[in-house]
C-alpha cells in the first residue's frame, strides 16, 4: 500500500506552483549511489544508467544562482543521471568512464565490472541545454564531463 497523502498534494494551489530551478552550471564532487539497466524509449537502445548524488558544487559555480536554486539543501536532495547506450559503436564511452574512476578490468566483463562504480566519488561538470522539442521551455541540468574525485 502507498504512502501517499492524496489530500495534501491536491490541496496544494497550482497558482502557487513554480517550475523549479536547475542545477547551476559548473563543477561538482558527487557519489553514484546506483546504477540501472534500461532500454531507450524511443528506439529500444539498452543502456546503462548511473545516478549520482551531488555533495557540493566547486568553485566555478556562481553563488547567487547557488542561492536561487535552493543551496546545499536542495542540492542533497537532487539526483543526476548519466547514461552509456551498449551499442557496438558506443561502448567506448562506457569502457573510458569506468577506467576514468581507476576500475581495473583484468579480462572481466561489463556485467562483472559496471557495480563497482556505485559509492565512487566523482567529478561531474553541469551544462545547461535547451529542450530540443520545446526550445522556449527552460534550459535543463546535464552532466557533459565526468571524472573520478
Amino acid at each position: 500500500m502507498s504512502d501517499v497523502n492524496w489530500e495534501e498534494l491536491l490541496s496544494a494551489n497550482p497558482e502557487e506552483i513554480e517550475r523549479p530551478e536547475p542545477v547551476p552550471p559548473g563543477t561538482y564532487t558527487g557519489v553514484i549511489t546506483e546504477f540501472k539497466l534500461d532500454t531507450s524509449r524511443n528506439k529500444g537502445t539498452p543502456y546503462v544508467q548511473y545516478l549520482i548524488r551531488p555533495v557540493s558544487p566547486g568553485a566555478d559555480v556562481d553563488n547567487e544562482a547557488f542561492q536561487k536554486f535552493g543551496g546545499s539543501e536542495k542540492l542533497a536532495a537532487k539526483t543526476l543521471q548519466q547514461n552509456y547506450y551498449m551499442t557496438p559503436d558506443a561502448q567506448w564511452r562506457l569502457k573510458a568512464f569506468l577506467e576514468k574512476l581507476g576500475i581495473p578490468f583484468g579480462g572481466r566483463s561489463f556485467q562483472a565490472i559496471i557495480p563497482e562504480a556505485v559509492n565512487k566519488q566523482v567529478t561531474v561538470h553541469v551544462v545547461h541545454r535547451l529542450n530540443q522539442t520545446r526550445p522556449t521551455d527552460p534550459p535543463f541540468a546535464e552532466i557533459d564531463d565526468i571524472a573520478s574525485a
